[in-house]
């Protein structure tokens, strides 16, 4: 279950993320974007249900559970960005689960995901995993949370940030620090596929 998705263009993930802010899914019976961007996107196979405070939107865990937003250049910041969003894991379906996807281009089995501009996953092992690729690069950057930084069935807040300036990739779980890695790059990699919230996109095998 989702309740609440934000996307800064900025790397405040703790303070107020309205400057920045590029897109606020409440998911509040609606998937209607908040911030002034508007984007508009499509759901399929899921439903409301109660979420953190309000109501969120439960997705399946099947591949085709998703909300799809269409690419704009503004969910694509190049020098910091900020996801933020409150989740309820039930259960590990898979290894990793994906909550959110943005892709440069058609994802494709070992190309080092680099077609990653970036993606939040949830680890079966109860890890937050966060990864984006620098422009240029040929594989994607990642930072985890440790084992255990969160419990199963019930409402977690994860924050994932990155800093081009500072060259640093940030977690947070609960509002807490939980982790920094390096992030040797001066932008974020562009590209022009849509946003998946729930269900990522399906790797080519080809």
């Amino acid at each position: 279950v989702l309740a609440l998705v934000v996307l800064a263009g900025s790397s405040q993930a703790i303070a107020s993320l309205s400057d920045g802010l590029v897109a606020q899914f409440s998911f509040e019976s609606t998937i209607d974007d908040a911030s002034d961007f508007n984007h508009v996107g499509v759901v399929t196979d899921a439903e409301y249900v109660d979420g953190a405070t309000l109501s969120g939107l439960d997705f399946s865990g099947n591949p085709t559970s998703y909300l799809e937003v269409p690419h704009s250049d503004s969910l694509n910041p190049s020098a910091a960005l900020t996801v933020s969003f409150w989740a309820k894991a039930e259960r590990a379906t898979n290894e990793w689960m994906g909550v959110l996807y943005k892709a440069a281009e058609e994802p494709v089995m070992g190309t080092g995901y680099r077609e990653r501009v970036y993606s939040f996953w949830i680890g079966s092992n109860r890890v937050a995993h966060f990864s984006s690729t620098g422009e240029g690069a040929q594989q994607q950057s990642y930072c985890n949370s440790p084992p255990l930084a969160f419990r199963f069935n019930e409402f977690v807040h994860f924050a994932g940030v990155i800093d081009t300036l500072e060259q640093v990739m940030k977690v947070y779980v609960n509002g807490r620090f939980v982790a920094e890695c390096d992030y040797p790059y001066s932008a974020i990699r562009s590209g022009s596929y849509p946003l998946r919230i729930g269900s990522p996109f399906i790797v080519d095998t080809d």
